[in-house]
């Protein structure tokens, strides 16, 4: 049985309470790690701890998002993409708005863990035409985005 990604301590994963400024910043506080370990252990490693963590969509029939995963990974599709839906659809939601403008990098790890573990391509973040604007904090923190160091492509399709 392999080890579970619970190896890190609260203190790594836990928000601050503050903006991050950059993400340089991001990385000195163990972003990143999440991505490397995904990278390392390879796709079908992340859909299985997804699939044990119970971890279901927010969607009305509340799939099991590791079986989704692995299904979209099995699938002979060759083009594939992943889409983070951060529009805030819903009346009186800022949650996505909130973790867009004070940690935006884990939203991105998160989304480039899941573009490897279903064999993506490329992915999409669907926000609201003001979080995407120069003038806008997660904007101006998407342009320096991905770190130079990071790559999305799985050792088994490079």
């Amino acid at each position: 049985m392999m080890p579970h990604v619970a190896e890190v301590t609260p203190s790594s994963i836990l928000m601050p309470d503050y903006p991050l400024s950059s993400v340089n910043e991001y990385l000195d506080r163990g972003g990143g790690r999440a991505l490397s370990l995904a990278r390392e252990r390879g796709p079908d490693w992340v859909a299985e701890e997804v699939r044990a963590s119970g971890l279901r969509g927010r969607g009305g029939a509340g799939f099991p998002t590791g079986l989704k995963w692995r299904t979209v990974r099995e699938d002979p599709c060759p083009t594939k993409y992943v889409v983070c839906n951060a529009a805030e659809g819903e009346p009186g939601a800022f949650k996505d708005r909130w973790l867009l403008r004070h940690d935006p990098y884990t939203v991105l790890e998160g989304l480039a863990i899941a573009a490897l573990a279903v064999g993506a391509e490329g992915a999409w973040i669907c926000i609201k035409a003001g979080l995407s604007g120069r003038s806008s904090a997660f904007g101006r923190r998407w342009r320096r985005w991905p770190p130079p160091t990071w790559s999305v492509t799985s050792p088994s399709s490079s």
